[in-house]
């Protein structure tokens, strides 16, 4: 992992964070099952976890992007 981004993302970016850890840190906040949020459904409790781990996972995609763009500048 670039230096770079240990500095730039704490939450993520060389310190493990992954689809499964995001997955994880949404269920406890959830206390529902991991393979819950990922599974068919439209429960009321699912969406919103679903909502939450879309949401964090762009926001660390996104936040990747602008780093590496910034960099190529």
């Amino acid at each position: 992992m670039y230096p770079i981004l240990k500095k730039a993302l704490p939450w993520g970016g060389g310190l493990g964070y992954d689809f499964e850890k995001v997955v994880e840190r949404v269920s406890i906040l959830f206390q529902v099952e991991k393979d819950y949020i990922t599974e068919r459904g439209r429960q009321k409790d699912r969406v919103w976890a679903r909502d939450l781990l879309c949401y964090w996972t762009v926001l660390n995609w996104e936040c990747l992007w602008w780093i590496w763009r910034g960099n190529l500048t």
